[in-house]
């Protein structure tokens, strides 16, 4: 087998549908005070929708049925706003007591993913499909999914690097050919945090979609055990989880088609999305 291949087992059914997703909203949300006011930055209006609804709707369309929203004390109204049932998935919500990352947000979610596999979706991004009939960005790592069962899979778009300004500076990758799957990239390394490529040629960065095997519980605790014995800050990224995968080979890029990322975690990608769809 060759360095660039992960094993495909063809004879097997294919998976089960991953039924759960976890949307981490307890952040402060500071770049886009100005804009949101005291409104939550996941209500902020987009083609008439909250943004939190365009990840549920995209994460439903991939065949999602239910959905752990984890918030922080200071943001009741993403509940009230919500609801128990949002276009067809059922939501919980937990509260992150403070912001100490997402994977400390992901880690709230062990019982809710009850060994199974999940979606996690940062809402303050969105997905905006090319037309009718163009697949969900969750249905593009579900399909991926089918073929690489028990990989961990990292949604990654294509930027070119005159739009870098408009995109935040976490997520981007280095990557490789994965052989017998020409939808897939193998994810060699994850740059750090603030960290960007200087390459002339479209990046890659991740999408802030990805799609967990339940031993990433494991590996959190690991994480933190870590950061305790180094007496380092107490904020757990999901960056070194995902840093470890690669370095493992465990870690698959699905290069997202026929749409495009709005990162409404910071104000140009958030007008710029009102641009593209309306507020």
């Amino acid at each position: 087998m060759s360095r660039n291949s992960l094993p495909i087992e063809r004879r097997l059914p294919p998976p089960a549908p991953v039924r759960r997703a976890v949307l981490p909203a307890a952040g402060r949300g500071t770049r886009m005070r100005a804009l949101a006011g005291a409104l939550a930055k996941e209500l902020l209006p987009v083609g008439g929708r909250p943004l939190i609804a365009h990840g549920l709707r995209d994460l439903a369309a991939a065949g999602v049925e239910e959905a752990l929203v984890v918030v922080s004390p200071d943001k009741p109204e993403l509940a009230r706003a919500l609801g128990s049932r949002f276009d067809g998935v059922a939501l919980t919500f937990v509260e992150q007591k403070e912001p100490l990352g997402v994977g400390d947000a992901i880690a709230l979610a062990e019982p809710f993913a009850a060994g199974e596999p999940f979606f996690c979706w940062l809402p303050d991004n969105l997905w905006s499909g090319a037309g009718a009939g163009a697949p969900s960005a969750s249905a593009q790592l579900a399909a991926a999914r089918a073929r690489r069962p028990d990989a961990t899979f990292v949604g990654l778009i294509e930027l070119p690097p005159a739009e870098l300004a408009r995109y935040g500076s976490a997520g981007f990758v280095e990557t490789s050919r994965l052989d017998g799957d020409p939808g897939a990239v193998r994810i060699d390394r994850v740059l750090p945090k603030g960290s960007k490529p200087t390459a002339t040629a479209p990046l890659l960065k991740g999408f802030p979609l990805d799609l967990y095997q339940p031993d990433v519980f494991d590996r959190i605790r690991r994480e933190r055990a870590a950061l305790r014995a180094a007496a380092a800050a107490r904020e757990l990224d999901d960056t070194p989880i995902l840093a470890e995968l690669a370095r493992e080979g465990r870690l698959v890029g699905v290069v997202l088609r026929d749409g495009r990322l709005f990162d409404c975690g910071i104000p140009e990608g958030y007008r710029g999305a009102v641009a593209a769809l309306g507020g």
